[in-house]
């Protein structure tokens, strides 16, 4: 009867360990889970962080472009006007000339 009841004891503390262990799986099963839930995560915001990036830096690029392409449109537009108040000031000239040599034609 002591064996008996020793066996049983053995078997109820096997039981035990048993329910303990498979208890232990699901909770790390769980918490395996949830870290790579919150892995994924991460990365997910790391990968959305560089579609940032790369819209910031497509951003400056294209701004880039467009200072450039009204810088030059400046420079030409300079260098117009710089030839028409080249002629300007040749016509001046030769008015005032007209004027001191007595040419000049109202």
């Amino acid at each position: 009867m002591q064996k008996r009841n020793i066996a049983h004891s053995v078997e109820a503390m096997e039981n035990q360990a048993e329910k303990i262990l498979n208890d232990a799986r699901v909770k790390a099963d769980s918490i395996l889970s949830k870290a790579d839930k919150d892995a994924d995560e991460i990365l997910n915001s790391k990968l959305l962080t560089d579609e940032v990036d790369v819209k910031c830096q497509d951003i400056i690029n294209k701004a880039t472009l467009e200072a450039e392409k009204k810088n030059k449109d400046a420079s030409k537009q300079t260098a117009r006007m710089k030839v028409h108040a080249d002629k300007n000031m040749e016509a001046v000239v030769e008015r005032i000339v007209e004027v001191v040599t007595g040419e000049y034609k109202e």
